[in-house]
């Protein structure tokens, strides 16, 4: 590969993809506020430490979640390079046949990872974008005697964490899927390394990776009445990364997992919701003393018991 770069081809590619996320990530379309859903312990723990908790991708409470992405990736980037009659298995976005290379090095490593193509530990926090669906207090509000709290999202965006909607349409992730290979295509011609095997599977190892850790913003469509939005955030691994995490019990597994301290004089915190079946009132003395005057408390009207 002719060495004609100041920055080195690994960096810059993962740099280029980076950006490619961001550009794609419009705030406008943020709801003003966001709800975490929790019961009163873990409501007057956030409160006590002034961190939320963002629990490692693995802990999720249903690991083929992650899978799924994967599994969405592969499936595409194979339709690509064995396309057949059957129009259901062909690329909706057809790439030229110069990508063949690329597409093969990344299918090859989103098949077989190795230890160097998976750098990356994801941390979540699930949040709702909406608290108005039975399914909502259900499934994360303790069957209607929890709270949901609502943040304004924007300040987030100042933290280590990114926020992102969760996707329920697969062809979402193939779009990004192809212009992730497009973008990695760009990045090599600039390094002339088009004919180089070995840059060419480098590529691969960095786009399998970050597919990886892309996948984690995707679901099957079956569960797009959750309306879900992920905070999430990104850890390099490295031959110890304990030190930087902490660990619970959850589920009977050990769990690690962040803490996203949140400011104790922000008021980022904008309401507590109360479950319909909450034995709690919304003048309740205790829960009024705990939240303070500029949080809204409110019980919600859904009428799940």
């Amino acid at each position: 590969m002719e060495k004609n770069k100041t920055v080195a081809f690994p960096v810059k590619l993962a740099d280029e993809l980076w950006r490619l996320v961001e550009e794609k990530r419009d705030m406008r379309n943020y709801p003003k506020v966001i709800y975490h859903f929790t019961d009163i312990d873990g409501m007057i723990g956030i409160y006590k430490e002034r961190s939320l908790w963002a629990s490692h991708a693995n802990a999720l409470n249903d690991v083929t979640e992650i899978l799924y992405g994967i599994d969405v990736a592969k499936n595409h980037i194979s339709a690509k390079l064995n396309p057949s009659s059957d129009t259901s298995s062909k690329p909706h976005i057809s790439l030229p046949m110069k990508h063949n290379d690329i597409l093969k090095a990344i299918f090859k490593h989103l098949r077989e990872p190795s230890e160097e193509d998976t750098r990356y530990e994801a941390f979540v926090i699930s949040f709702c974008g909406s608290i108005k669906g039975s399914m909502h207090w259900l499934h994360y509000g303790r069957e209607g005697r929890g709270v949901a709290m609502g943040f304004d999202p924007f300040p987030f965006e100042n933290s280590r964490f990114l926020l992102f909607p969760v996707e329920y349409d697969k062809s979402k992730f193939e779009s990004l899927v192809d212009n992730i290979i497009e973008k990695t295509h760009e990045v090599l011609n600039e390094y002339n390394a088009l004919n180089y095997q070995d840059t060419i599977d480098l590529a691969g190892i960095i786009v399998s990776s970050f597919l990886r850790m892309q996948a984690i913003r995707f679901k099957n469509e079956c569960f797009h009445g959750e309306e879900e939005w992920r905070l999430i955030s990104w850890l390099p691994i490295s031959t110890d990364i304990s030190y930087r995490v902490n660990f619970r019990v959850l589920n009977n597994r050990v769990t690690p997992y962040l803490k996203l301290a949140l400011d104790p004089h922000d008021s980022q915190l904008k309401e507590i919701v109360l479950g319909y079946s909450s034995s709690m009132q919304e003048d309740d003395a205790g829960l009024k003393m705990l939240v303070g005057e500029r949080t809204k408390i409110s019980k919600s009207k859904v009428p799940v018991r």
